[in-house]
């Protein structure tokens, strides 16, 4: 295999110049897709394992170390249509619990048609989260 070692990049025009810090900084650094119920991991990257926190509750843990904890993170879960009326189900970030080597996340539902603040935590069986930094 061979290693290509270089400052930075353009386009075949000599312009749109991208540093290699830039590419670097931009690319997704960890995703993973798993099932929350059974803790079965479908794909991923740069991800050692994940901890089951109690219900709708999860650490993914990294293979490598982030520069700091402020990195971005993006979630997405399946909906919920059992039970009737679809439940929208939610995942969050616990940002103060990110370290550089893990992230917290928490699923949990409320019903689209409920009125106040009715819902409850719950696994999804598909949660997708991407993690920029």
């Amino acid at each position: 295999m061979s290693t290509l070692k270089v400052n930075g990049l353009q386009d075949a025009s000599g312009g749109n110049a991208s540093t290699a810090a830039e590419l670097n900084s931009g690319r997704c650094k960890v995703w993973i897709n798993f099932n929350g119920s059974s803790n079965t991991i479908f794909d991923s990257y740069n991800v050692s394992s994940i901890t089951d926190n109690g219900s709708g509750n999860h650490t993914i843990n990294f293979s490598i170390t982030m520069a700091n904890n402020d990195y971005a993170l993006v979630t997405n879960q399946r909906l919920d249509t059992s039970g009737g009326a679809p439940n929208i189900v939610h995942t969050g970030n616990e940002h103060d619990d990110n370290t550089t080597t893990s992230a917290k996340i928490l699923q949990g539902t409320g019903n689209q048609n409920a009125a106040g603040g009715s819902g409850s935590s719950v696994d999804c069986s598909s949660i997708a989260v991407a993690v920029f930094g």
